[in-house]
């Protein structure tokens, strides 16, 4: 096996609407985190 694959280095080098693609996941997990904190919070307190 190769160590350097073309795919792996192609990988770190994404278009815009890829990187924003994944910042907008992102954002969405971490929301989704924070408001579940926030309804545990709600529920324990």
């Amino acid at each position: 096996m190769r160590r350097n694959h073309p795919d792996a280095s192609r990988a770190r080098v994404l278009p815009g609407s890829w990187r924003w693609l994944g910042f907008g996941l992102c954002a969405v997990s971490a929301g989704l985190v924070l408001w579940a904190g926030a309804v545990l919070a709600g529920v324990w307190a």
